[in-house]
């Protein structure tokens, strides 16, 4: 649609739009520092998609040629063959070189980039136990997902509206003030839901769909020229007056678009700051092809032809570079890095036209066959969907590679209630509680975080060869005042079970001392845990028990996986991570300090027998990892190291008073 009719024509500087905000995202993620508001480029799709396709349903609305079925075929047809080959392409790749927790994983994302519902799974699966967005290969799809949520239900509404002779462009203002107001309530209580949400987004493609409204509702349109540029921009309304308006207006909108891509933090947005990028794109859209911008760079014929490759660029793009870091990562020399990266865009450019070249432009604007095209395309990507369940529900058959049953068997997560035998106390299951039986009159308690519910493995079996009874609960701090009759409830627990004289308690405590740890987690302080650690040592002592507190082993600042060698590795490191000991004890001074100060209670430290040779590994000697993640020992190795390493001369002293 044109900026001086109602008539529709193709416009190429939108196509240019779209590659600048293709660019946008694709520099974003290769080279962040570069550009650290290029994820904006998003919004920048939404708002043309909207102005776009709201666009052509109002011209077929006006010529009665208006079909839903016919809408959802073009739909299908436009999006589904370029994504039936990334998502392909991700899982057969995947089948060589993912372990088969991540595979698993892919298979489940494979699911949701098919069925568009991928904004969802991801925003369920922000969390502490969530891994790093640079290994999930279709992370990206969830911006398709809210376009096309969007436009599962948009052209209904349409419809409604045009039946009740309710006036489009006041429909939709309303729709789009709801959704801001959503997005600005969700930013504050919940940052995840507001970014990954359709309906706390769905404003951004409104803001596109009233710009078409606009030129459909040429009085309103004419006002904007007409009495609002002469009494609030100066100009005059001639030709020449017009023409210096939109250049103006097209100058604006980049500099609010250059703002957003230069500005933007990710930690902070949606909320207010998406206005920049939507605003500036709605201002370009609206200065039409004869604004400066638009007219002299948007219109170029490089941006035109990025732009018509967009869309598969995008889809390509992320799973290249997610699994060039999957396989190699920040363990290459940093010139070879980005020389991997850069080679990931420019393979990924080769591919985005090959797509849009025999596979979107044949489907989509071939003139035979229209109606097999569209049934193929719909049962290709059902068929990936389904294949992706599948992986998921096969676990992602572990074994696929050499060397993969022993590693993977250290990245299954720490049992819960019921996984090692049975719930011990049923009134405790929120906190967490696990029990493991030797058949003995003598159980051993093991309180704590995460840190502690995966030591229970390894000490639960140590337990079991000496005849000790395991039973660990969950008690993180804070629970005191968030729970305080649960908090109560467990010592009262504690009291009645005679067959309990000793109490461990291990805790992931340099987080809750300095708020963040060598990991780059930074979200744990909790100022007062010191004072916590007292209190339930004071506790547990005044039932009647022995209080074990164990020292925080290393944390390392990568994951483990990152130094297994896989299929298809090109320079990553064959050597294992080691830290100083004299680095860790630094690290740890202030928290080994604090431990120092605690009375009542027996500290065990870890570090001697974590770092022998005053070196800290992640690694056993034959390449096992002793980490589930950067700081959480694994399942087999970690667990059992600890329990024989650092706490068997304990549970053997305790095993042998056993009357």
């Amino acid at each position: 649609m044109g900026a001086g009719s109602g008539q529709v024509i193709y416009r190429p500087d939108i196509d240019g739009m779209r590659a600048l905000a293709v660019m946008a995202v694709l520099i974003y993620h290769a080279f962040p520092n570069l550009l650290p508001g290029g994820f904006v480029g998003v919004d920048v799709f939404f708002v043309i998609s909207g102005y776009l396709i709201t666009g052509i349903l109002l011209r077929e609305q006006d010529n009665g040629t208006f079909s839903f079925l016919k809408f959802y075929a073009r739909r299908v047809r436009r999006l589904f063959p370029a994504l039936f080959c990334v998502l392909t392409a991700s899982l057969v790749f995947g089948w060589f070189c993912l372990f088969s927790d991540e595979y698993r994983l892919l298979g489940k994302h494979t699911f949701g980039g098919a069925s568009f519902t991928a904004n969802f799974f991801y925003w369920k699966g922000v969390g502490y136990w969530d891994v790093s967005r640079d290994l999930k290969p279709l992370l990206h799809l969830w911006s398709l997902g809210i376009e096309e949520q969007f436009y599962i239900f948009f052209p209904i509404f349409l419809f409604v509206v045009w039946k009740k002779r309710i006036p489009p462009f006041i429909f939709l203002t309303g729709l789009l003030l709801v959704s801001f107001a959503l997005n600005l309530v969700f930013h504050r209580i919940e940052p995840a839901l507001d970014f990954y949400s359709p309906f706390t987004r769905f404003w951004e493609l409104l803001c596109g769909a009233i710009l078409a409204c606009m030129y459909r509702h040429q009085v309103f349109l004419n006002l904007c020229r007409g009495s609002v540029v002469r009494r609030l921009f100066l100009f005059d309304n001639s030709e020449r007056g017009r023409r210096v308006f939109y250049d103006f207006v097209s100058l604006l909108g980049t500099l609010l678009l250059l703002a957003a891509v230069f500005c933007t933090e990710e930690s902070y947005f949606p909320g207010f700051k998406a206005l920049l990028p939507a605003a500036g794109t709605a201002l370009l859209i609206f200065a039409g092809p004869s604004g400066c911008i638009n007219r002299f760079i948007f219109s170029h014929h490089c941006m035109v032809g990025i732009g018509l490759i967009s869309y598969p660029l995008y889809l390509w793009h992320w799973p290249l570079l997610s699994y060039a870091i999957i396989l190699d990562g920040p363990y290459t020399g940093v010139w070879e890095w980005r020389l991997i990266r850069l080679a990931c865009l420019a393979i990924s450019f080769v591919l985005a036209f090959t797509t849009y070249s025999y596979i979107e432009k044949p489907i989509r604007f071939g003139k035979r066959k229209q109606n097999l095209k569209t049934f193929a395309a719909v049962c290709s990507i059902g068929a990936v969907g389904l294949l992706g369940l599948g992986v998921y529900a096969q676990n992602g058959f572990p074994g696929r590679f050499p060397q993969s049953e022993l590693i993977e068997a250290q990245f299954k997560r720490a049992p819960a209630s019921n996984s090692e035998g049975y719930a011990y106390a049923p009134e405790l299951d929120e906190l967490r509680c696990i029990y493991k039986s030797a058949g003995s009159d003598r159980t051993v308690a093991l309180l704590g975080d995460s840190h502690a519910q995966f030591a229970f493995p390894g000490m639960a079996d140590f337990n079991y060869g000496v005849g000790l009874n395991t039973f660990y609960v969950g008690l993180r701090p804070g629970v005191q005042d968030e729970k305080p009759e649960q908090f109560q409830m467990l010592f009262d627990v504690l009291r009645n079970k005679s067959d309990i004289k000793d109490v461990f308690l291990i805790y992931r405590g340099v987080l809750y001392m300095k708020g963040w740890d060598t990991d780059g987690y930074q979200t744990g302080l909790y100022p007062g845990y010191e004072a916590f650690l007292q209190n339930v040592i004071n506790r547990l002592n005044g039932i009647g028990k022995r209080v074990y507190l164990v020292s925080e082993n290393p944390v390392f600042a990568e994951h483990p996986k990152n130094f297994i060698k896989r299929p298809f590795r090109l320079c990553g490191t064959e050597s294992f991570p080691v830290m100083a000991l004299s680095e860790v004890r630094e690290h740890q001074y202030d928290y080994l300090q604090m431990l120092a100060r605690l009375e009542n209670a027996t500290v065990i430290y870890s570090l001697d027998s974590f770092c022998p040779d005053e070196e800290c590994r992640m690694f056993s000697d034959n390449g096992v990892p002793r980490y589930y993640d950067r700081d959480h020992l694994s399942m087999d190795e970690g667990s059992r190291y600890q329990a024989e390493k650092v706490l068997a001369p304990y549970l053997e002293a305790i095993a042998r008073d056993i009357p």
